[in-house]
């Protein structure tokens, strides 16, 4: 009689299980690596200390979540650096689906007339890879790529494989949720 009572009394307090999915229209982001849930305001995927609360290794994976949050949403690409899409996100009851287009943008650099290397992907007023307070938002390992940013303005610099100092490409792109800017 007293393990019944403590069963019912115990069952309120047990963590709830949410199930999450995610979405974004076809084509629209570069492939992708992982999706992490991480404790929100804690260290993202590639930072020291990191913990993930859950992974999902693609876009079709639904993932279980225990616990009421808050979480941060990170976005994980295939080339580039993770990108933090959705902060203090809280689960509800019913199922959960966090469209990440209402969250990100793409950079699309065609890089025509450039160099082979790197594409570093920088705030617009940042002064670059050589001044100092210089932070990357987003990388590339090749000068034609897509990368995946939250909304702002930015500014792609070309970092060419030959050793040659980096450059400019773009001074001022916008990047708005859910659209592709397109540089040359």
């Amino acid at each position: 009689m007293r393990f019944a009572i403590f069963l019912l009394i115990a069952t309120p307090l047990a963590a709830a299980e949410h199930t999450v999915r995610f979405s974004a229209p076809m084509y629209f982001l570069p492939p992708v690596k992982a999706i992490v849930l991480t404790k929100a305001g804690g260290p993202g995927p590639g930072q020291p200390k990191h913990n993930a609360v859950a992974t999902a290794a693609s876009m079709k994976d639904e993932l279980k979540v225990t616990g009421d949050g808050p979480f941060d949403v990170w976005l994980v690409p295939k080339d580039g650096k993770p990108v933090k899409a959705v902060a203090g996100w809280k689960p509800k009851d019913a199922a959960n689906e966090i469209k990440l287009n209402d969250h990100l943008g793409v950079i699309q650099f065609r890089g025509e007339g450039q160099p082979r290397g790197t594409l570093i992907v920088t705030a617009y007023d940042d002064p670059g890879p050589e001044g100092k307070g210089h932070a990357i938002v987003q990388t590339a390992g090749d000068t034609r790529a897509e990368m995946v940013v939250p909304p702002g303005d930015y500014a792609v610099w070309v970092v060419p494989e030959n050793g040659a100092r980096a450059r400019r490409a773009v001074d001022k792109i916008r990047v708005h949720a859910g659209k592709t800017a397109t540089a040359d």
